[in-house]
C-alpha cells in the first residue's frame, strides 16, 4: 500500500505536492490548537468563534512563515534540519499571534501553558508529516536504488550519507569503520559494523557496492580494505 502511495505521490506535478503540503499544514495546526487547549482545560474555555479565529490566525502566521522560509518549495527526500528550524520557529510565532490576541482580547483566558503546547505540538506535527511522506518517498528510491555501504563513519562518510539519502541511484543502508566506539551506534540512521562484518553485511543484499569514505586513512590501510573486498566480489 505505502509503495502505492509512494508511486502515486511521486508522479504528481511539483505544484500538487505543494498544494498537498499546504492542505496538511492548514489541517493540523488548528488540531494542535485544539490539542493544546483540551489538555490544559478540564473544559472548553473560549467559544467556537474564538477558536475559530485563533486558529485562522495561527494557520496564516505559520504558513506565512514556512512560504517566506521556502519550506513549500523544498524536496521533500532532502529536508533536513534547517525545514525543521523553520517548522519549529513557524509554531512558536503562530502560537504567540494566538498568545497576543488571546491576552488582548480575552486577558489570557488559554493560559501561557496552552501557548507552549500548542507551539510543540504544531511543530511535533507537521514535522512528523514531512518526516511520513519523506519516509514513504525514501522506500519508493529505495525499491530502485543499488544498495550501498558506506566504510567510514566519519565526518565525511555522514556527509555522503546525508547527500545520498534521496539519491535513486544508491541508497546506504550501513557503515563499516575500524573505530571501536563507534560499533553498534546510530549515525544519520544507519548502524555502524566492524570490519569483520562486511561479509554478512554483503550476503544480506544483492548488487551491494561499498564506498571507501576515510581520507584520513594511510595508503596502506585503504589498500588491505580493497584487498578484503576482493573475495567478496564487490
Amino acid at each position: 500500500m505505502l509503495r502505492r502511495l509512494a508511486n502515486w505521490v511521486t508522479g504528481l506535478p511539483r505544484s500538487v505536492k505543494r498544494a498537498l503540503m499546504l492542505g496538511v499544514d492548514v489541517l493540523v495546526i488548528p488540531v494542535a490548537l485544539m490539542v493544546a487547549v483540551l489538555l490544559r482545560h478540564e473544559s472548553w474555555p473560549i467559544s467556537s468563534s474564538v477558536f475559530a479565529a485563533y486558529a485562522l490566525l495561527s494557520v496564516t502566521v505559520a504558513v506565512a512563515t514556512f512560504a517566506i522560509a521556502g519550506l513549500y518549495h523544498s524536496v521533500v527526500r532532502f529536508l533536513g534540519a534547517d525545514s525543521i528550524y523553520t517548522i519549529f520557529a513557524g509554531s512558536v510565532l503562530a502560537a504567540g499571534g494566538v498568545a497576543l490576541f488571546d491576552l488582548f482580547w480575552l486577558r489570557g483566558s488559554l493560559g501561557g501553558s496552552t501557548y507552549v503546547v500548542f507551539a510543540l505540538t504544531a511543530g511535533v506535527m507537521i514535522g512528523a508529516s514531512r518526516f511520513f511522506a519523506r519516509q514513504v518517498l525514501l522506500a519508493h528510491v529505495g525499491d530502485e536504488a543499488e544498495p550501498l555501504i558506506i566504510f567510514g563513519a566519519g565526518a565525511s562518510g555522514r556527509q555522503i550519507a546525508a547527500a545520498l539519502s534521496g539519491s535513486r541511484e544508491y541508497r546506504p543502508f550501513a557503515f563499516v569503520d575500524d573505530h571501536r566506539g563507534l560499533h553498534g551506534a546510530l549515525i544519520n540512521g544507519l548502524q555502524v559494523h566492524a570490519p569483520r562484518d562486511l561479509p554478512s553485511l554483503i550476503r544480506k543484499r544483492s548488487g551491494v557496492s561499498v564506498l571507501l569514505a576515510i581520507p584520513s586513512a594511510s595508503r596502506k590501510r585503504r589498500q588491505e580494505i580493497l584487498a578484503s573486498l576482493l573475495p567478496l566480489g564487490v
